[in-house]
């Protein structure tokens, strides 16, 4: 049986920092809490991080290199509903990242600045540059527009970061298992609705509605 390496301080300190950030915000997760929950004094932080904000940046660095390694294996040829249901149950498994954004963006200052440069504007970078090369409209379509990119940025954090308000609400877990695959059909549609595909999509849709109305029609009349 291999034993199991116990976890370096370091990463630790960054397991409860991004709990606390993720949870309660940077500005009310004082070091002395976030020291207390791996058994050490705040002033022993500083053998690992210059400060309050070099640890914020490190939980941020940690977290945007997981979301983006995702991004790495995404497939140009991919069309835009899929990426936009990886893209979303991946925030929906890791809230952390979604809700830490969500804090930056009411907090302003160096922490929105941080988000910015870790995780948004490589993710944007990243996309768009894949997309562009893609052969499926849909997924050019989805680089040539940035609304598009905060339409569906908007979609998904605010679902994960209302997911608490939700569950009190409606008495389900937004996060489950059968509520995030049903979510992301939703916004698989979309996706594709945000698209060129849609006028020819719909237009399809609209045709075999006719159809079903007049032989619906007919049908009564042969009654």
């Amino acid at each position: 049986m291999v034993a199991v390496r116990p976890k370096r301080m370091r990463d630790r300190l960054l397991d409860a920092a991004e709990d606390a950030f993720a949870g309660r915000g940077y500005d009310v997760s004082p070091l002395e809490e976030i020291a207390a929950t791996v058994g050490i004094s705040a002033s022993a932080i500083y053998k690992h991080y210059r400060n309050k904000m070099a640890l914020y940046r490190a939980v941020v660095e940690r977290l945007a290199g997981h979301f983006l390694a995702v991004l790495d294996s995404f497939d140009p040829d991919i069309n835009s509903a899929e990426f936009s249901n990886a893209h979303f149950r991946y925030h929906a498994q890791h809230p952390a990242l979604a809700r830490i954004a969500l804090h930056a963006t009411l907090a302003g200052g160096e922490q929105r600045r941080v988000v910015v440069e870790k995780v948004f504007d490589p993710f944007y970078r990243h996309c768009n540059h894949k997309l562009r090369r893609s052969h499926i409209v849909s997924a050019r379509e989805l680089a040539r527009n940035p609304a598009h990119f905060m339409a569906f940025n908007s979609l998904i954090i605010g679902y994960v970061n209302l997911a608490a308000l939700h569950r009190e609400t409606l008495g389900a877990n937004p996060l489950s298992a059968k509520a995030v695959r049903d979510a992301a059909g939703v916004v698989e549609k979309f996706a594709w609705a945000l698209t060129r595909d849609f006028e020819k999509g719909f237009a399809a849709y609209m045709k075999r509605e006719r159809r079903a109305i007049r032989a619906a029609a007919q049908s009564r009349e042969r009654r």
